[in-house]
């Protein structure tokens, strides 16, 4: 089902583990040259690592860089469950 959600969106894998790219479409861009951050989410080229995985939490980083330039970056926290 992912792989379905990623080409719909036109995403392929990059060339590092983990790497993703999309080439923006018009119908992912609210104004001229700016794309929807739903869409930066779902990466132009984008990168994640987990940071540290414990019993009860994981914390993960993810970047998004557009030509080398970094457009977007999040720190998250999940919860470990079972």
């Amino acid at each position: 089902m992912a792989t379905d959600f990623n080409s719909a969106l036109g995403l392929q894998a990059g060339d590092e583990p983990g790497t993703l790219i999309l080439d923006p479409r018009p119908e992912h861009q609210v104004a001229p040259d700016v794309v929807h951050f739903a869409i930066l989410t779902a990466p132009l080229v984008g990168k994640g690592r987990l940071l540290r995985k414990g019993k009860r939490l994981a914390v993960a980083e993810g970047e998004v860089t557009q030509n080398g330039e970094l457009v977007a970056k999040a720190t998250v926290q999940f919860a470990v469950l079972g």
